[in-house]
Formats: C-alpha cells, sequence, structure tokens
C-alpha cells in the first residue's frame, strides 16, 4: 500500500477484505472490498473489480444483507459478460439463481487450416503436433491482442468472439500476415482460411449457439485459402469495409436465405 498507485492500494485492501472475512470481522471485510473496488475501478480494471465484488457479495451474505450483495453480484455479472469472461459470469449467474441460457451480442469468428488431413500425411504426426502448437500458440496470441476471447478449438481452428467488429476483422488480418511473413522468414506455414460474422446467439455455459454462429462458420467454410471473407452486415456496420474488395450473395449450408458476403484485401 505505500506504493500509493491505486493498483497496489486495490490488490492491499481486497486481501486485507478477504482475511478480515476469513477472521470473523465482517464489518471491516466490507469496508475495504468496497475500498477494493473503487480502487480497482479508479485503476481501469474492471475485471479486477468485479471479482472483488464477488468477494464483497459473499461479506455482504454473511451480514444478511441479501439485497446489496444481490446488486454487487448482478453489477459483476454484467461486467464479466461484456469482458467476455463467461466462466466468471456463470458463477455470479448462479448465486444469483439465474442459470437459464441468455442471449448476447458478438462478433464471431472461425479460422481454418486449409488441407489439414494432408498436410499431416505429408510431414507425419511429430511434425504436424509442433506445427498444430506454433499455429495454436500464434493464432491465440493474436486473438488476445486484439482484445477477443477464444471458446474453443474447432478441429483444425478456432472459435473466437469480440465484442468489437473492427478488433476482430483487425485480428484476422493480423493472423493471416502473421503467417505470411513467417512462410516468406522460414520457407512454410500452413494456409488458413477466416470468416466473420456479427450478431446475437444464446450463450451456454462457456459456449455460444444460435444461428448467427453457425453463419460465421459457414462463411469460413467458403473461404479460400489465406482468405478473409465477412458477412456484408459485418461490413456496413465497421470500418472493414473500406477493406471489402468484392461482395457477392452466396448459399450457405443450412441457411435457407442467400447470405452477402465480403472478402477482404489484407496484403
Amino acid at each position: 500500500a505505500e506504493l500509493g498507485t491505486p493498483t497496489a492500494r486495490a490488490t492491499c485492501e481486497c486481501a486485507g477484505g478477504t482475511v478480515a472475512q476469513m477472521t470473523g470481522d465482517l464489518v471491516a471485510a466490507m469496508k475495504q472490498l468496497e475500498l477494493g473496488v473503487r480502487l480497482w475501478n479508479e485503476a481501469r480494471n474492471p475485471y479486477e473489480a468485479a471479482r472483488a465484488r464477488l468477494r464483497l457479495a459473499s461479506v455482504l451474505e454473511a451480514m444478511d444483507d441479501t439485497g446489496s450483495a444481490r446488486l454487487e453480484l448482478s453489477t459483476a455479472r454484467r461486467t464479466f459478460e461484456r469482458l467476455g469472461a463467461l466462466r466468471e459470469a456463470g458463477e455470479a449467474a448462479k448465486r444469483l439463481g439465474d442459470e437459464a441460457p441468455r442471449r448476447a451480442g458478438s462478433t464471431f469468428m472461425f479460422t481454418d487450416i486449409v488441407n489439414s488431413t494432408s498436410l499431416l500425411t505429408t510431414v507425419g504426426d511429430d511434425a504436424w503436433h509442433s506445427l498444430r502448437r506454433w499455429h495454436d500458440n500464434a493464432v491465440g496470441s493474436i486473438v488476445a491482442q486484439h482484445r477477443g476471447r477464444i471458446v474453443k478449438q474447432t478441429g483444425d481452428g478456432v472459435f473466437a468472439t469480440f465484442d468489437d467488429p473492427d478488433l476482430a476483422v483487425e485480428c484476422a488480418i493480423a493472423i493471416q500476415r502473421t503467417l505470411d511473413q513467417h512462410r516468406h522468414t522460414h520457407g512454410f506455414s500452413p494456409s488458413v482460411r477466416i470468416g466473420i460474422h456479427t450478431g446475437v446467439a444464446t450463450v451456454i455455459g462457456d459456449d455460444y449457439a444460435g444461428k448467427d454462429v453457425v453463419i460465421a462458420a459457414r462463411i469460413s467454410a467458403l473461404a479460400g485459402a489465406e482468405e478473409i471473407l465477412v458477412s456484408a452486415l459485418l461490413a456496413e456496420q465497421a470500418a472493414a469495409g473500406s477493406r471489402a474488395d468484392r461482395t457477392w450473395s452466396a448459399s450457405l449450408k443450412g441457411i435457407p436465405e442467400p447470405t452477402e458476403v465480403a472478402s477482404i484485401a489484407w496484403r
């Protein structure tokens, strides 16, 4: 705490509040955790502020102040949902007694290594394992840099979500440029196709489901090697529209109506 920065003070207050709670001094715990929440907000760290709210809610529940506890849990849940921290949001929802599936808007991105089976049989299991590990680490790092969240691995690619559609497109461009640079400097990197769409999905646990998620996956499957395809809807809503070099109407598997898609120039 002597460092004086909001981050250091917030850490100290939350630690002190936790100790006070575990030793039975609930009033002191409440005061220190409330201060910790305020300091984390001053430090512009909403994730840690929401975590402190979860602890504060536990203290308030122990003090039989259920109304204030629910307020803290609800605020924490909204913050976690906005940040894409679905596991923590689920914890808050469970404590609120509300674990029903919910709807959330997001931008969905799917990536896929092209001709992965042929590549596996060509290079062999060991080389393929090393290649996949490098690919997964590279893609995961780029997604994180663009404030995205990898929901899950999808065979030979990833499914990621973004709050900002522009950052999703910038992430896709960064992935293709990173692979292209590695191809030129090291002689090889896998060819990847990427599809992006923005919409609303049902959030179940840590996963997303729904028509707009399927559209994003189908757009990815439509893309060619080293290509980025986005829905025209996303291109219209985001600055990515200025990078679209062609737009056309496509039939996507399982989607009854045609979907307008656009190719994004990244070189």
